[in-house]
């Protein structure tokens, strides 16, 4: 009996973990490598350019990603928690709704006095976190119609987002805010072709074996993902824990060489 409880252990631990996971030679590094490269962060602070923005996804608690993605950013860079604030949207009912909550908290915070723009910031969006962020930067309409201010974005970085259309959508959309993200929506429709106007940077990361968006629609039309190998089980819910992710990404807010080294089309979902 004990000896079936270890191996049910050793198999749990093997399908969620990614240190026996394959790596992939355009982001060539393991999880035990990314945890070496938190600790040498960890041991040497470094302030960051600008406020740091992370949105949660699609009605995820607080806790489950954005405090991890916060608290990690913040020890592998300045360590100060005040520079980072983190927005989860998991009461919202539509994409617009929670831009409009996700601006009125960082206007809270830093408020900026361009009356059209919020103050500049970095922004990290976990899967629908990073719609939330495109759509904040296209348009100042609130979802009532009204104007607000734009998310005014340096850097987006996005994890997992469905920017082509979410897989699990197409098949099983509850409600309004799923159907925003079936492929060829009209609200994908519209930010892709506010694209062409788009001042910021956006660095796109991406898991395989992603059941609920695909890693092969993380990336806008004309964009690749940075991809990892992910768990065969649970690789998008459990996408904001991978050290692999955000350590590059620490590295990138730090001004530092990234740990991934070339986008390109995930093989599969």
């Amino acid at each position: 009996m004990v000896a079936a409880r270890v191996s049910l252990c050793c198999l749990i631990l093997l399908l969620l973990g990614g240190c026996a996971l394959p790596i992939h030679p355009g982001f060539p590094i393991s999880e035990s490598q990314a945890l070496s490269a938190r600790d040498a962060m960890m041991q040497r602070p470094k302030a960051l350019d600008r406020p740091l923005v992370i949105i949660g996804g699609y009605r995820a608690p607080y806790h489950v990603q954005v405090r991890t993605m916060t608290g990690r950013l913040i020890k592998m860079t300045s360590q100060v928690r005040a520079d980072a604030l983190g927005v989860s949207v998991m009461y919202d009912g539509s994409i617009e709704s929670a831009t409009d909550h996700v601006i009125r908290n960082i206007e809270k915070m830093w408020p900026s006095d361009n009356p059209e723009f919020t103050v500049e910031v970095d922004i990290v969006g976990i899967s629908m976190g990073g719609l939330v962020a495109r759509h904040g930067a296209a348009t100042g309409i609130q979802s009532d119609g009204s104007t607000r201010k734009r998310l005014r974005i340096a850097r987006l970085f996005t994890i997992a987002t469905p920017h082509l259309g979410a897989c699990l959508a197409d098949s099983l959309a509850p409600d309004y805010m799923t159907r925003q993200m079936k492929q060829g929506s009209e609200f994908l429709t519209a930010l892709d072709e506010a694209d062409a106007d788009r001042a910021y940077e956006m660095i796109c990361y991406a898991r395989t074996n992603d059941a609920v968006v695909g890693a092969t629609r993380t990336a806008p039309l004309g964009m690749s993902p940075y991809w990892v190998h992910g768990p065969w089980t649970l690789s998008h819910v459990t996408v904001a824990r991978d050290w692999r992710i955000s350590a590059d990404i620490a590295r990138r807010l730090r001004g530092e060489s990234p740990l991934s080294l070339e986008a390109s089309a995930p093989p599969r979902n």
